[in-house]
């Protein structure tokens, strides 16, 4: 976050165009809405990779562990998705929400969408 605070002043007084690339594993145990919030917040744009391949890995997986349950918990995710970045990183906001919601099927979810969504980009 200290180099995007300097990066956004050298913005400020100078006229260019920066485009960042962070590497961020969804999938991994390290990826949390507060540091997520504190990288986006300071960010205009977002370009997420692959969301809808993504999207269709995660509620394969979600349909699988949870069953019927499923849908009501996707009804969930939409009711409690504020962020303003989660409406453009929809796939990757729901990661998150299911690791705070549902911790005793976020794991197992994870770990099945990981695999749907290798399976996909390799079809590609």
């Amino acid at each position: 976050m200290t180099l995007e605070r300097y990066w956004n002043q050298l913005l400020e007084s100078n006229s260019f165009s920066l485009f960042c690339g962070y590497p961020i594993d969804v999938f991994g145990t390290d990826f949390h809405k507060c540091d997520v919030d504190a990288l986006f917040s300071v960010h205009t744009h977002f370009l997420p990779s692959a969301t809808e391949d993504l999207e269709k890995a995660l509620n394969r997986a979600m349909n699988e562990i949870l069953g019927p349950q499923a849908d009501v918990a996707r009804r969930r995710f939409l009711a409690d998705a504020h962020a303003s970045w989660a409406q453009t990183l929809k796939a990757e906001a729901l990661i998150l929400w299911l690791r705070r919601n549902l911790r005793e099927h976020a794991d197992e979810i994870l770990h099945w969408a990981k695999l749907y969504h290798r399976e996909t980009a390799v079809s590609h």
